[in-house]
């Protein structure tokens, strides 16, 4: 239930092609966090559990731990990648706001 949720956690996993969102209230680390391992473990159990993450901004040293619990690595940020995730997000957003149609005036 994502009421009173104003931010949403992102996740690109590379190798199954999904977009993985997570509603959230706040943006503090323990928030941030607890929506990473809730993705974690949902490609865990479909198979495709990441080992390297590439963030396109700043991360608590709590998200570190939970990296390094994992098992994970985090690689310098390729702006190109978070570039393509937003824009296949905002399409699928707006799929589902106007339906399989866009409007022209987006």
């Amino acid at each position: 239930m994502s009421v009173g949720k104003k931010y949403i956690f992102i996740m690109y996993a590379f190798d199954a092609n999904a977009i993985m969102i997570e509603p959230i209230k706040f943006r503090q680390a323990k928030t941030i966090t607890e929506a990473w391992i809730k993705c974690y473990k949902h490609l865990n159990r479909s198979g495709y559990a990441p080992i390297l993450y590439v963030l396109d901004n700043e991360f608590s040293s709590v998200l570190q731990e939970a990296f390094d619990k994992s098992g994970s690595h985090v690689a310098s940020p390729d702006l190109k990648w978070a570039l393509n995730v937003w824009i296949a997000l905002s399409a699928a957003f707006t799929r589902c706001l106007y339906g399989a149609e866009v409007p022209r005036s987006l």
